[in-house]
């Protein structure tokens, strides 16, 4: 807040146009965009007075800009992203990897999918390609969900349960 004090105007305006810029890139990794969509995403960016519109009027305005073939790159790379945080501890083989992103390539071909939906089927089908070792070592890590680490399709689990359902999974 000290610092923006001691800021004159344009350089408050280049801070926020590199601030923006940034925002851009990061929203779409690992896709460079063209400086026309570059130009039209701020276009339409939302306004820094603009306090309700938030981080998804920003998405919003990246997604306008994209063609079919940037937002299926971005799709492939987020949900590749995802296998390897949610699964790293498993440490997928090379040859896991490489089915993984066949099923990620397979998944990311309807891009009505909601994110969280690409995640459940997503871990259910890279569960699948685990070794009896790797699931051992997801359920330690994720206990009470059978080691899958968003907890889908596994039996329900709360604080007043967690007990029951470590239980139930040690039992399989």
């Amino acid at each position: 807040d000290n610092l923006m004090q001691t800021l004159t105007t344009d350089q408050k305006s280049r801070l926020a146009e590199f601030q923006i810029t940034k925002a851009i890139a990061s929203m779409s990794t690992p896709v460079k965009l063209s400086n026309d969509q570059i130009k039209r995403v701020k276009t339409n960016w939302p306004k820094s007075d603009d306090l309700e519109a938030g981080p998804p009027a920003c998405a919003e305005a990246v997604q306008q800009v994209l063609t079919t073939e940037q937002k299926t790159t971005i799709a492939k790379y987020r949900a590749m992203e995802f296998v390897k945080a949610a699964f790293g501890a498993a440490k997928l083989t090379d040859d896991q990897l490489k089915q993984a992103e066949l099923i990620v390539t397979e998944l990311t071909k309807d891009l009505s999918v909601k994110p969280e939906d690409l995640h459940k089927t997503l871990t259910t089908k890279v569960d699948a390609i685990l070794g009896p070792e790797q699931q051992e070592v997801m359920k330690k890590l994720w206990p009470g969900s059978g080691g899958n680490p968003t907890g889908w399709g596994q039996p329900s689990v709360s604080p007043g349960n967690q007990g029951k359902a470590s239980k139930e999974t040690d039992k399989n």
